[in-house]
């Protein structure tokens, strides 16, 4: 048996006996232990890390945890776990405003571009709220990326970047003939300037 194995087996008895910090610190000495051996890591003794934290009310840390594991899960495709946990964070923390890029990135490598649009739109607002208008307006290329045919938009975004300094990431995705909006299809758009920023009610179908 591994060293990891020993530690997780002494953590699950710990935790049977409801001793929960001591559960916990045996989860974490498995996890460094198989960091340390090169092992594959069991990326759900981050989950179970996170929810023990979170039985002690210790928030912040079950956070650090869960975005542990959102980070494993979405560099190993398994993008419904890595959603999943990003919504239990906001659940538990809806200020972590960062899990709202976050969750529009996977949405967005997992095709759900309704779901990504509304979470980069999120964070943007999120991000003018607090001043952050460089961020803001990064927030909404991405939507831009997985939302090319919003040519007029588009415009509105780049010359509003253009003005505030700010260098946009080149679209990683050209615009196929297939995607060409069509009366239909097109989103309702309203823009609306607050601060100099940008914000859009879009149909995400």
């Amino acid at each position: 048996m591994s060293n990891a194995a020993k530690h997780r087996k002494r953590a699950a008895e710990f935790e049977q006996r409801k001793q929960i910090d001591r559960a916990i610190a045996s989860y974490v000495k498995a996890i460094e232990e198989s960091e340390a051996a090169g092992e594959e890591i069991d990326v759900a003794l981050y989950n179970k890390v996170g929810d023990l934290a979170l039985r002690q009310g210790r928030v912040p840390d079950a956070i650090t945890y869960f975005e542990c594991a959102v980070e494993h899960y979405a560099t190993s495709g398994l993008f419904n776990n890595a959603i999943a946990l990003c919504n239990k964070i906001l659940r538990n923390a809806p200020g972590r405003v960062n899990v709202h890029f976050t969750l529009g990135r996977i949405s967005a490598r997992k095709g759900l571009r309704g779901d990504a649009a509304r979470n980069f739109l999120e964070y943007a607002t999120r991000m003018q709220q607090e001043g952050r208008v460089e961020e803001g307006i990064r927030a909404l290329a991405e939507i831009l990326d997985i939302m090319p045919e919003l040519n007029d938009v588009r415009a509105m975004v780049e010359a509003l970047a253009a003005r505030s300094g700010v260098a946009l990431p080149r679209r990683r995705s050209p615009l196929r003939a297939d995607r060409v909006p069509t009366p239909e299809s097109t989103p309702a758009l309203r823009e609306q300037t607050s601060q100099d920023l940008i914000f859009l009610e879009i149909d995400y179908g």
